[in-house]
């Protein structure tokens, strides 16, 4: 799929994301080709932030139900990686990292702040995990929140683990790049990553994201299914990075 059939696919898949109804709607209807997006694309930025606040909120409650065992640890089994984020963690199926039993505590379509307030202020979180990996901003940038906000939500959660859990490596996967969306750019993330890592919290570990991206900066066309969520070869070259970062650490 070329980039303007995939931004046409985007705006199209926000369509069905945020329950916005449109009758026999395709590719063509959105405006999108041949730099005609103005338009269009303020009109979908204005529903994604109403609709995000209506619909999102509820679904990523409803996953969160859903994952409870999975948060809460029921096993209580110890010998796990614990994987904490939004969607870029949530859609991966993936059962050891390092040896370890993966914990997914990704949740698609959540913030850090919602994170925080739906997960770690309800204490829904156990930590007695080995190895915590946290994926994080990307949704944030949605809701025009300052790299100040962000990182502070990070500081947050990076000590709501410690508090609990101190002898445990915790990581940090910078934010990735995408290729071809309306919804966030990578000006956006590029400043949002380089104010993180200028201002990174003692105590836990930061990893590039830069081999996700293709030679202009973009995440990999091969390594996405809309410019932002990853396909199976973006998930194996996510694997291999952590893999590169910590398996030697």
């Amino acid at each position: 799929m070329n980039l303007s059939r995939w931004r046409a696919f985007n705006a199209y898949q926000v369509l069905l994301l945020y329950g916005l109804e449109f009758i026999d709607a395709k590719f063509s209807q959105f405006g999108l080709f041949g730099g005609g997006g103005g338009k269009m694309k303020d009109f979908f930025i204005r529903k994604m932030s109403i609709e995000k606040s209506l619909i999102i909120k509820e679904t990523v409650k409803k996953i969160i139900k859903d994952k409870m065992p999975i948060l809460k640890n029921t096993e209580n089994d110890t010998n796990t990686v614990c994987l904490i984020g939004h969607s870029q963690f949530h859609k991966w199926d993936i059962k050891e990292l390092f040896g370890l039993k993966v914990r997914n505590c990704g949740i698609n379509g959540i913030s850090m702040v919602e994170y925080r307030e739906q997960i770690l202020e309800k204490n829904l979180l156990k930590c007695n995990s080995k190895i915590y990996i946290i994926f994080g901003g990307t949704n944030d940038i949605i809701y025009n929140r300052t790299h100040k906000q962000i990182l502070e939500e990070l500081k947050i959660l990076v000590n709501y683990i410690k508090s609990k859990d101190n002898n445990s490596d915790i990581y940090y996967i910078e934010t990735l790049n995408v290729n071809g969306r309306y919804d966030r750019d990578n000006k956006t993330i590029n400043e949002l990553n380089s104010y993180i890592k200028e201002n990174f919290p003692q105590g836990i570990k930061y990893i590039s994201s830069d081999k996700m991206n293709d030679e202009n900066g973009n995440l990999k066309e091969s390594y996405t299914l809309d410019g932002l969520h990853l396909s199976d070869l973006g998930y194996e070259k996510l694997k291999e990075i952590l893999e590169d970062n910590i398996c030697r650490n």
